[in-house]
């Protein structure tokens, strides 16, 4: 077998048991040159020396990819800035290394090669270290260093024990990040095609698996999404939506039950408004993260005197309860799941059946097929909140259908 059929094997085999990283690496592009004296990546092409790669085991040759695969899925070349390159680079391959050690095991379990590379950087990292942190400390452990004198690399940063510093010879340092060579033009080509990249990834994969949530946080971060909590968002908009509202006119048929007193003329209080929560019943939301959304969305929505009514769906409306009066009621209610997941069915049902919410929630893992339906309404993003019960790349679908929150 060739060096590039054990490449693409590799790849073939990430696609099936990690498809996130699958699906990207098999779409970005793996160059053979020998320009570079391992490996290296200009934050949207990987390059690789085959007499370098030659020389590796098969494990060794995959930690190497997964290496570059992440330096790209980081913008380890774009976040450069004014840094120095050969400390940026450093601080990037710890970070990067720390990272796929923890994922050895998955690696492992999923019948993939994969092992620690004989050179490389390897330190102890504290969880959720930023690059621009760790840039900062070896930084400062080099302030007197002069030019051409060796850099200073600790073992181990933050709360580990004290670990003297290594003495790198600056020739000796990995040049993986051609940071230097990318053009502003180039930087914000290579950001545009990771984004598209990451956008189709997120759709094939149901999540990143164990040791992924540091790597997708690290994601998140560089789209610049603000990550909200669900209760305030949608208080925030309870409150946007009642006040002012005041009502002189007779009550709806369906709030009659409620005994509801009309306020006097020049009242400020608010009319009662009603609130749709469409919980995605498939099975890809736990039961327990469901009962936690259910209770806190009772008390949340009593607290605002709404009404609530409760729609289960996968590929289809499934139940529908309207105006629950008790917490118990709401729990009682829990649907058993099926397969499959449409987020077309909710806007099918809302049609067919003309409801108009005054607000929208839609509980769901994020992985609810593409939104064609031609009954969306755009106009109700204003008054809808999707709610993910698992981190996610936000999709153009996403955002979409409204305001974008996590079950956190």
């Amino acid at each position: 077998m060739t060096l590039q059929d054990e490449i693409f094997k590799f790849r073939a085999g990430l696609l099936r048991a990690m498809p996130f990283y699958g699906e990207i690496l098999m779409r970005l592009p793996l160059e053979e040159s020998r320009q570079f004296p391992t490996a290296a990546t200009n934050g949207s092409r990987i390059f690789w020396n085959p007499d370098f790669m030659q020389q590796q085991s098969e494990g060794a040759r995959n930690f190497i990819l997964m290496h570059e695969l992440l330096h790209v899925l980081l913008r380890h070349c774009q976040r450069i800035g004014g840094r120095d390159p050969q400390i940026w680079n450093i601080a990037n391959d710890l970070i990067v290394n720390s990272l796929l050690l923890q994922m050895k095991n998955q690696f492992t379990k999923a019948g993939i090669a994969f092992e620690k590379p004989a050179s490389g950087l390897f330190g102890q990292i504290p969880p959720g270290e930023t690059s621009e942190n760790l840039y900062q400390r070896i930084l400062d452990d080099n302030k007197e260093r002069g030019k051409g004198k060796n850099l200073k690399v600790r073992g181990a940063y933050g709360g580990y024990r004290s670990v003297e510093p290594t003495e790198l010879n600056p020739s000796a340092v990995p040049k993986d990040l051609l940071s230097s060579s990318l053009t502003p033009e180039e930087q914000e080509a290579a950001n545009r095609l990771l984004d598209q990249l990451i956008r189709d990834a997120m759709r094939a994969s149901p999540g990143l698996g164990e040791g992924g949530s540091r790597i997708l946080d690290g994601i998140i971060a560089l789209t610049g999404e603000k990550r909200l909590n669900w209760k305030q968002v949608l208080r925030n908009l309870m409150t946007d939506v009642q006040d002012g509202d005041a009502s002189y006119a007779t009550p709806e048929r369906k709030y009659l039950h409620m005994d509801m007193i009309l306020p006097d003329y020049g009242s400020t209080e608010p009319a009662i408004e009603e609130v749709w929560a469409f919980v995605d019943s498939s099975g890809s939301v736990s039961d327990t993260l469901m009962k936690r959304f259910l209770s806190e969305l009772y008390h949340l929505v009593r607290d605002c005197r709404c009404v609530l009514h409760l729609v289960y769906w996968d590929t289809q409306v499934r139940e529908v309860y309207r105006d629950l009066q008790s917490e118990r009621e709401v729990l009682a209610s829990l649907p058993h799941s099926r397969g499959g997941t449409d987020i077309n069915a909710v806007y099918r049902w809302l049609r067919e059946n003309k409801e108009e919410p005054d607000i929208l929630l839609i509980l769901t893992d994020g992985c609810f097929g593409t939104l064609t339906d031609p009954g969306f309404r755009p106009q109700m993003k204003a008054r809808t909140v999707l709610i993910l019960s698992e981190r996610r790349y936000w999709s153009a679908d996403m955002k979409r259908i409204g305001k974008v929150v996590e079950l956190t």
